[in-house]
C-alpha cells in the first residue's frame, strides 16, 4: 500500500503481484479480522485511492511464477533487476 501511494500516479490502474496469499485476501477484502490498526490504514488507503482515481488489484502468484520476487528472496538483486 505504501508503494502504491508513493509510486502510483493519479487516474491509473495498478496490478500488484505477491506470493503472500494472506496479504492478497486482506488487500482484496479491505479488512483484517485481527488488526484494527491495519483496518484504519486500509480505510485511509481506500480514501486516498478514490480521491486520486487509483484502482488497485492484488493477485497472488506462486514465487516460481514471479521471477523478480523469486530472485529477490534469494538475495540475487542484480538478477531480479534484469
Amino acid at each position: 500500500m505504501v508503494a502504491v501511494m508513493t509510486l502510483g500516479r493519479d487516474d491509473t490502474n495498478i496490478q500488484v503481484y505477491t506470493d503472500a496469499t494472506t496479504a492478497t485476501q486482506i488487500c482484496n477484502g479491505r479488512w483484517s479480522k485481527t488488526n484494527d490498526y491495519l483496518n484504519d490504514y486500509m480505510a485511509y488507503f481506500d480514501f486516498e485511492c478514490s480521491r486520486k482515481g487509483i484502482l488497485v488489484q492484488v493477485e497472488a502468484l506462486p514465487r516460481t511464477e514471479n521471477p523478480g520476487a523469486h530472485h529477490l528472496s534469494q538475495g540475487a538483486i542484480h538478477t531480479a533487476i534484469r
